[in-house]
Formats: C-alpha cells, sequence, structure tokens
C-alpha cells in the first residue's frame, strides 16, 4: 500500500493533480482578492451588489473583520500560501513535499473551519447572504475534497491546530465591535437643540432639516437631555439590532435619550437615493415604511408599542402583516384614514430626502445629538456601551 502511494505522488502521477487543485485555489485568491479590494476602498460594493443587499450588510458587519483587517484579506494570504504548498507538493524534493503536505493540512482545516463559521454566521446571526462570500467559500471546501480525495494530506492531527486558528479569530471577531462609518465632514451641525417657552427644535444636516420632537415619531420623551435621529428600514437587520440597542439605552436612561424614528425605505421604488439592485430583501420597504407611519398619524401613542412589534422577529415582518396588526391596533378606520393622508407620504419623502442629504450609503443612519464630535455614524451600532460612551464623550456631554 505505502509503495502504490510512493507510485501515485510520482512525478508523472502527481502533477496533474497538482493542476486541479491549483487551479480551484486561483480561483478561490481572485473571489477573495476582489472582496478584499472592496473592503479596502471605502464607498466601493461588489458588482451586483447595491445599497442594503445581503453583500453590504455582510461586508459592513463586524463579522467581516479581524483586528480591523479585513477576513478576505487574511484569505488571500492564506491562498497565497497554497497555492506555494502545492508548488512545492509537485515540483519539490522529497523532504519539501513532506512539509507541504503539513501545511495543506492546516489550511484545510483552516479553510473548512472558516467556511463553516462564516456560513453560520450569514445565515442565522446576520439574516444576510453575500454571494460572493458564498462562492469563495464552496471554491474553498472543493478544494479541501479535493486535497482529500487525491490523499494529499497526511498527519490529519495537525488539523487541530487550524481549527484553533478559527476558533481565536471567531472569539476576537465576537469581542470586537462593529466598524461604524461617521459622517463629520458631510453633517457638520447636526442636532441643534433650539428651545423657548412654546417648544422644542431639533435642526439637523447642516440646518437643512428641522424637526419638532413633538410632531414627530418619537421613542422616548420629547424633555429628554439627548435627541437623536434614526433612520432605518424595517427590512434591514443592522436596523433591527441597533433599534434594539438604542431602546436598552432608552428604557435605562429614560430622561437622558429619545430617539426621532425616521422610517427610510432602501427600495428604489420610493427612494431615488438607492441603487436598482438591492435585492428581494427590501421588495415591501416602502409599504411597511407607509403602514408605520399611518399608525403615528392615527395615533401616535399606539406608535412606540407597534414599532417595537415591526422588530420582534428575527426576520421583517411582511406588509399583509404589518397592516392587519396595524389595524388591530387603531381600528380600520383610523388606519385608512391615515394611510391616505398626505402626511403620511410627505414624511417619508421627507425622510428620503433627508437620507439624501447625509450622504449615507446604507443604513442605519445615527445621527448624534448636539455637540457631538461625529455628526452621525452609519451602520449597525453592536453594544450599548458604544451609544453611552458616544454621549459621555467629552463633546457630547455628561451622562447624567
Amino acid at each position: 500500500m505505502q509503495q502504490a502511494d510512493e507510485e501515485s505522488l510520482s512525478a508523472g502521477g502527481r502533477r496533474p493533480k497538482v493542476w486541479l487543485a491549483m487551479g480551484l485555489t486561483a480561483a478561490a485568491l481572485v473571489v477573495s482578492g476582489y472582496l478584499s479590494y472592496v473592503s479596502l476602498m471605502a464607498g466601493e460594493s461588489p458588482a451586483g451588489c447595491g445599497a442594503g443587499s445581503g453583500c453590504a450588510e455582510v461586508l459592513s458587519s463586524k463579522w467581516s473583520r479581524v483586528l480591523g483587517i479585513p477576513v478576505s484579506l487574511l484569505a488571500v494570504f492564506a491562498y497565497l500560501d497554497v497555492m506555494f504548498a502545492l508548488w512545492m507538493d509537485g515540483w519539490g524534493k522529497e523532504w519539501a513535499r513532506g512539509l507541504a503536505r503539513c501545511a495543506l493540512t492546516i489550511w484545510s482545516a483552516v479553510i473548512v473551519g472558516s467556511a463553516a463559521w462564516f456560513v453560520y454566521l450569514q445565515v442565522f446571526k446576520l439574516g444576510a447572504v453575500c454571494p460572493y462570500c458564498m462562492a469563495g467559500h464552496g471554491l474553498g471546501v472543493a478544494l479541501v475534497v479535493t486535497l482529500v480525495y487525491q490523499h494529499r494530506l497526511r498527519h490529519y492531527k495537525l488539523g487541530w491546530v487550524g481549527l484553533a486558528g478559527v476558533v481565536l479569530m471567531a472569539v476576537l471577531q465576537m469581542n470586537s465591535t462593529t466598524a461604524v462609518t461617521t459622517l463629520e465632514n458631510t453633517v457638520e451641525s447636526q442636532l441643534t437643540d433650539q428651545a423657548d417657552d412654546d417648544q422644542r427644535t431639533v435642526t439637523l444636516l447642516n440646518g437643512q432639516l428641522k424637526l419638532d420632537p413633538d410632531g414627530e415619531p418619537l421613542l422616548g420623551s420629547a424633555d429628554a437631555k439627548h435627541l437623536m435621529a434614526l433612520m432605518f428600514d424595517y427590512a434591514c437587520p443592522h436596523c433591527r439590532h441597533t433599534h434594539g440597542v438604542l431602546e436598552q439605552v432608552r428604557v435605562a436612561y429614560p430622561k437622558w435619550i429619545a430617539v426621532v424614528a425616521m422610517p427610510m425605505p432602501m427600495n428604489p421604488a420610493c427612494n431615488e437615493h438607492v441603487p436598482g439592485d438591492v435585492g428581494a430583501r427590501f421588495a415591501e420597504s416602502c409599504e411597511l415604511a407607509r403602514i408605520a407611519l399611518a399608525v403615528y398619524y392615527a395615533d401616535r401613542a399606539v406608535f412606540p408599542g407597534f414599532d417595537q412589534w415591526m422588530y420582534e422577529p428575527a426576520v421583517a415582518r411582511t406588509a399583509e402583516q404589518a397592516r392587519s396588526e396595524a389595524i388591530r391596533r387603531v381600528g380600520a378606520v383610523a388606519y385608512e384614514q391615515a394611510y391616505a393622508d398626505p402626511r403620511t407620504e410627505r414624511m417619508m419623502a421627507r425622510n428620503v430626502h433627508a437620507y439624501g442629504l447625509s450622504g449615507a450609503d446604507r443604513v442605519p443612519v445615527l445621527v448624534m445629538p448636539a455637540g457631538h464630535a461625529s455628526a452621525a455614524v452609519v451602520g449597525r451600532v453592536d453594544e450599548v456601551d458604544q451609544v453611552v460612551n458616544w454621549l459621555k464623550s467629552p463633546v457630547g456631554g455628561e451622562s447624567q
């Protein structure tokens, strides 16, 4: 058996098999390289993936990086090393082939372990899938199957070294926070309170938009010390998580912050600032925003509870579910009147206009209180401490 194995690894029988593995490695390298380029170039999105798409959501999440380094860039280095090991296995001397197979065993464990981890994150954690990422994982797994089938892997216990590396990466990611984008240059004097004896107004987007908290869908008290504005889409999983974080802060500090809710559909049918390739996820976004705003105009006291209900499940409510719940909460007549009220459409258009003025390329967009160093942050907010620390910063004011 050993003699037959050595014969199969002779130069004549070994090299043709190496070419197949090299081809799969090269394909995975191209995909990883492209994703690395997209991740490193601010404002870029993969071809066919617009704002709010699965690609955009996955690549903008904290799971796309390790210690600030794009995981796709780490994959590039891994596949380059695999390519070198394959070359050594096909054309190197006997001692070099032994080392190459050890390296291939470790990298195979890394590739399979990473694929399992990132597929889990996309399907169960983010609820969004990046086709490019899945293609890269598929090529990687096919490469490992090829290596195993061709009996190139030896010393299988070394696979635990690779799996340990994957576990370390996962731990680092779980203890990191999303690198949100700031909009200091685009939005400078975002939220400025102007209080008088009659009302309190909020000015954002360099004075181009003024809000009266008493006339807005508000989560919390209009008398709260810090007022934030959140542009979001009910179909966006990152918005769902950010909404939950802000709700925790608001409940913990009821007199400290309140959030102006600005439903902002990521659907080109009602938002000219969104490209036409956002995917099926946002097919009902326009209607979901209209329904929520209709609930607000039908009975503003009902809106916070309805807003919370919209975000309860792990996946977005359908328009039919939202409509039925809206009617149950405010009554059919009140709902139909509010839905037809021109103010509903005007407010949604105002929110869309504000999104365009912000210069953001995705949601959520959290516009910070007056005096904060960053006018707004774009992207998923992961932790309560992030918001608390922002507001406790010297430029953000005191927490109490």
